[in-house]
């Protein structure tokens, strides 16, 4: 394991173990590395983004609530101005995780798709699993269930600040290890995957593949183009030909490709 994903777990545990640790954890370096890279300039760019999103998929967007995931960790934030809502402070991080979740959403609408059980490979810290709770009743889709796959101590983070997020509603979320045994998904399910499955060693995209193979009904999974999709990726998606390569928009540090099916 690099050894920046070694200092990166263990900043995931300082975080569940210290308080004083967790309440800042978004400035740690390593986070700042993995999660909390995005620019102001970025941000801007995911702003503007959500505005012609917001217009188009005719979504109303609570953003009181959205912006709920900057009040933990002390991410760094900035003035933006999003069409349609005004200026408001935020993090680019947050903006992100905005935009990403309206696309994943409005491709389930698209897929006719009203309740929905969502399997997450690489969860982060939470905030993408948040936003999705937050922005689902905008797209009149109900979130049933919601499964993270992670290492064991960043699923640990995980809880701990989806339940100070989410209350009650963290019933709602199982966290998995992809190397536990027996894990069932019990329900066919909506695939969405920022990075994580694209960046995977073939043997352990397999180790997932062998998983969702049968389980997975549809799927928004960024890639990471460096390399492309194995053939066992199509068997989740149920056939390649059902699968649409569309460009990240806008683009991050990463190089990436959306994958629809």
């Amino acid at each position: 394991m690099d050894d920046w994903y070694t200092e990166y777990i263990e900043a995931c545990k300082q975080a569940v173990s210290d308080e004083k640790v967790f309440a800042q954890f978004k400035q740690h370096r390593d986070y700042q590395y993995v999660l909390e890279h995005l620019s102001q300039t970025q941000g801007s760019q995911y702003a503007s983004e959500i505005g012609l999103m917001c217009a188009e998929h005719k979504a109303q967007i609570n953003w009181n609530q959205l912006m709920r995931n900057d009040t933990l960790g002390k991410p760094t934030t900035f003035i933006y101005h999003v069409p349609g809502a005004g200026k408001m402070r935020i993090s680019p991080t947050t903006l992100r995780y905005v935009c990403l979740g309206m696309k994943a959403l409005s491709h389930m609408r698209k897929c006719q798709m009203r309740t929905v059980h969502m399997v997450e490979v690489g969860g982060g810290y939470g905030g993408q699993c948040y936003m999705m709770h937050r922005l689902a009743a905008a797209y009149n889709i109900q979130i049933q269930s919601y499964t993270i796959f992670d290492l064991p101590e960043v699923s640990a983070l995980q809880q701990k600040y989806l339940t100070n997020l989410l209350g009650d509603e963290i019933h709602h979320v199982r966290f998995f290890n992809p190397w536990q045994k027996h894990i069932r998904l019990e329900e066919p399910g909506f695939l969405f995957s920022s990075y994580a499955l694209g960046e995977l060693s073939v043997k352990n995209q397999e180790l997932y593949h062998t998983i969702f193979t049968g389980h997975i009904e549809h799927g928004y999974v960024i890639w990471n183009s460096d390399h492309a999709p194995t053939q066992n990726f199509y068997k989740v998606t149920n056939g390649e030909d059902r699968v649409q390569v569309i460009e990240e928009r806008p683009k991050t540090f990463h190089w990436n490709k959306v994958y629809l099916f």
